[in-house]
């Protein structure tokens, strides 16, 4: 079974896309759908996540990819 780390290292390594980046930031809020997370001493609100990132809680670390201002969160690290 893949694991995160697997994938996001997939992620790194492949082809790069112009304009895409990887972003890791501190969780402040979430609910079913959505995290806001701060992220170099701003808040970015209402990020949309995977489902990996269920559960997550205020003071996680998170893992996310996009062109910003659009970020998808893809993980949480433990």
């Amino acid at each position: 079974m893949p694991s995160l780390a697997a994938d996001l290292a997939d992620i790194v390594a492949g082809p790069s896309a112009p304009g895409v980046s990887i972003a890791y930031g501190t969780v402040v809020a979430a609910d079913s759908r959505t995290v806001d997370v701060r992220i170099g001493g701003s808040v970015v609100a209402g990020i949309c996540m995977t489902t990996s990132c269920r559960g997550a809680a205020p003071g996680q670390r998170a893992i996310l990819i996009g062109s910003p201002p659009l970020w998808t969160a893809i993980g949480i690290i433990a």
